[in-house]
């Protein structure tokens, strides 16, 4: 190989394998050198552009320094400095940093020999004080080797990095709903790859029996500690069976915490170890699981559905209980289809012409051709479930808004819509009268509302029920039908406690939406014992706390009581002084604080009642109820919902799931922020 030339420019580079390029030692390029006739000036661009702090470094090193020509007594040269220098303002420099000053004609000729003139000022030649050359830092951008080499390394096993890649990895798997066979697609691989090819992807086994576990573990830690705040929790129940028919048992419990949030977490998804669902077994699993997660003192009311194995389990148990608003309307809707022979027709009817239209591709796109004819909405027609009556709802709407549009394709078709127009009527009213039931149970499904809406609610759509009115005698047979149910299944909704109780604490509604006056005068009276039973462990809990230590003089004042503390008076004085009309409710009874907070003027509906008793101090006792009573959601659509999480987690790819398995991915689903 031959040896590189003289130039400073090798103390960068070296001759390749190759000879006709050069490898940079800097970042391990590889720089053409030229075929035949090697030159350096591509090496210098590289340097420049890639490694600016060593490109001047070396031009300032690329020739010895120059000595300074002895001065001329009848002339002299004008002095330049190199562009490179630094200011004087600089600090002084380095022994290595110094440069040379040189003259134009130096730098162009050698110097002359001295003369014996110039001998005086060869041995005492002109001199300036040093001038240090600027150093200029390396570009940001600029790798050194340690980096480099650590990017080509894979993470070490342990690696905090690779612990967050894989913990989040995990954390998209539970939220998402992933199959853990998702670390072994090609695709998923290939992306992790390239964005950080470091990281060594886990198996699934790994994450299955170490990491899941441990989130499970942690977030259990978090759901524990954060329930363990709270003195009152709502909880609602549901029962579920998989693909795999294997059972599970939902609870899901709801809380404010002490900023008045609303939660809803997911306590468990438990699978159901007994072959029947009897009774004696469900109420047995529940009681269980609330003394395991120290929660059965807590509980406050359990709503749940209307099955007779689940009514039955409750009934054993010391729970407070109440229906489900959605499967009580469900029941009531039942009631009133069941003798109405003409309603079920039409129905039927309605249900084959869907039918057709889902189940031949040549109906479907008919039907798109005459929605687009008629410039109407292109949009499919829907397919009812026995098991959800809005299904039936949203069946008719849609068929009655896609009415010309079917008729049309209908003819091109020569299929026969055997639909009266006395048919028509009676859809479009049944539709009428649905739609009051189906609002209802939308509000009632909403994951921010609470069982302060069942008394207004269930009044509303009965007052809905009473005012229509219809031509058609199977129609207005039919609402009869329902406001009958209504009235039976919900005869004692104002004089249940906690619907009372909950609807008077909703600053939304308060008293105006009771039908009965004797309902709302028990409503308050049964809410004053409450403030008196509240004020009364309030006390018990002061006394306890009163008469630890030393007897204490009976002569101290009000505010040294209340504090139990000999510096209370102290600490008083640092507090921000109450309000005049706050100081007032605190001496209040019972019965003139609710009266006062009565009087006061209804939120607006779409207030947000929580932040209202967060704010609102002036009820203390009323504020500390609300987090009692207000909790309990109207409905078990939300412990539903967790099933429909279920039901994406145990799919067909993954019904061979383990039932504990199921039960940690549904749990952090829920629960991971």
């Amino acid at each position: 190989m031959t040896s590189p030339p003289a130039s400073s420019i090798w103390i960068h580079f070296q001759i390749a394998q190759d000879e006709n390029y050069a490898n940079c030692n800097l970042c391990l390029a590889k720089i053409s050198r030229g075929k035949g006739s090697h030159t350096t000036s591509a090496m210098w661009k590289h340097l420049k552009a890639k490694h600016l702090s060593k490109f001047q470094e070396l031009k300032g090193t690329r020739s010895p320094s120059p000595v300074l020509p002895p001065a001329s007594p009848s002339t002299s040269s004008p002095l330049s400095v190199s562009a490179d220098l630094a200011s004087e303002d600089d600090d002084d420099p380095a022994p290595d940093e110094v440069a040379s000053v040189e003259s134009p004609a130096s730098m162009c000729s050698p110097a002359p020999s001295p003369g014996p003139a110039e001998s005086s000022f060869t041995q005492s030649p002109f001199k300036l004080p040093p001038v240090k050359r600027k150093i200029v830092p390396p570009p940001s951008n600029q790798w050194t080797m340690a980096a480099f080499l650590d990017k080509t390394q894979s993470f070490k096993p342990g690696d905090k990095r690779a612990k967050t890649v894989t913990r989040l990895v995990a954390d998209m798997i539970c939220k998402d709903n992933q199959p853990l066979s998702i670390v072994e697609d090609r695709g998923f691989r290939k992306l992790l790859n390239h964005l950080e090819p470091r990281y060594v992807i886990p198996s699934r086994k790994h994450l299955a029996e170490k990491v899941i576990p441990q989130m499970y573990e942690e977030v259990k830690t978090k759901v524990e500690d954060l329930l363990g705040k709270n003195n009152f929790i709502g909880l609602t129940t549901d029962m579920w069976t998989s693909t795999s028919c294997d059972d599970y048992l939902s609870l899901t419990v709801h809380f404010l915490d002490e900023n008045f949030q609303y939660h809803h977490l997911c306590l468990e998804c438990i699978p159901f170890p007994e072959v029947s669902h009897t009774a004696s077994a469900i109420e047995t699993f529940i009681t269980t699981t609330l003394k395991d997660w120290n929660l059965s003192q807590k509980v406050v009311c359990v709503m749940r559905d209307n099955g007779p194995n689940v009514v039955a389990a409750l009934q054993r148990s010391p729970f407070h209980h109440l229906p489900c608003l959605a499967h009580t309307f469900q029941l009531v809707l039942k009631d009133g289809l069941l003798n109405k022979t003409e309603i079920k027709d039409i129905m039927s009817s309605c249900r084959s012409i869907v039918g057709h239209y889902k189940h031949s591709s040549k109906a479907m796109k008919t039907l798109r051709s005459a929605q687009a004819k008629l410039n109407t909405k292109p949009r499919r027609l829907i397919q009812d479930e026995p098991t959800r009556w809005n299904s039936q709802l949203h069946m008719l709407a849609r068929l009655m808004e896609q009415k010309q549009a079917v008729l049309l394709s209908a003819s091109d078709l020569n299929f026969q819509v055997d639909l009266t127009a006395r048919q028509w009527t009676v859809i479009e009213e049944v539709i009428r009268i649905l739609d009051v039931f189906d609002k209802a149970t939308f509000v009632a499904s909403s994951s921010q509302v609470t069982i302060s809406e069942i008394i207004p609610l269930v009044n509303s759509t009965i007052r809905a029920l009473q005012t229509f009115k219809s031509s058609v005698g199977s129609v207005q047979g039919f609402r009869n039908d329902l406001l009958a149910s209504m009235r039976r299944r919900y005869h004692s909704v104002e004089s249940e406690k906690f619907y009372a109780l909950a609807t008077l604490l909703d600053p939304r509604f308060k008293g105006n939406v009771f039908f009965n006056r004797e309902n709302l005068d028990a409503a308050k009276s049964t809410l004053a014992i409450e403030i008196t039973d509240l004020s009364m462990q309030v006390e018990d809990a002061d006394l306890c706390t009163s008469t630890q230590g030393l007897v204490r003089d009976t002569s101290q004042t009000s505010t040294e009581q209340q504090g139990g503390h000999s510096m209370w008076s102290y600490y008083s004085q640092l507090m921000v002084p109450s309000s005049n009309s706050s100081e007032q409710s605190c001496r209040l009874s019972p019965e003139e604080e609710i009266n006062a907070y009565l009087a006061e003027p209804l939120l607006q509906p779409s207030s947000d009642i929580f932040k209202y008793w967060k704010e609102n101090k002036k009820y203390q006792n009323l504020r500390k109820l609300s987090k009692k009573f207000l909790i309990t959601p109207p409905s078990t659509v939300i412990s539903e919902r967790l099933f429909s999480t279920s039901g994406n987690i145990v799919d067909r790819k993954r019904s061979t799931l383990d039932p504990e398995r199921v039960r940690m991915l549904v749990f952090l689903n829920k629960n991971l922020p």
